[in-house]
């Protein structure tokens, strides 16, 4: 005969076993979420950084010309 104590046991056992399985899983995930959204975050610094830099050096003849911030933030 099946002992009734001994079925449950097992039952919530492997109830426990699978949510950590899926903690887990949740966990790694995370982590690469995280990963991927410093380095989204990176990309768009340096882009801004650059579109920055392109806005303040417009060409002048054969030269660069440096412009002043004020013309800059007037666009």
């Amino acid at each position: 005969m099946v002992n009734f104590r001994t079925v449950t046991s097992d039952y919530h056992t492997s109830n426990i076993i699978a949510l950590q399985e899926k903690y887990e899983e949740a966990t790694v995930a995370l982590a690469e979420m995280e990963k991927r959204a410093v380095m989204a975050e990176s990309m768009l610094e340096a882009t801004l950084q650059y579109q920055s830099g392109q806005t303040k050096l417009q060409p002048e003849g054969n030269g660069l010309k440096v412009q002043d911030e004020d013309e800059v933030e007037t666009r």
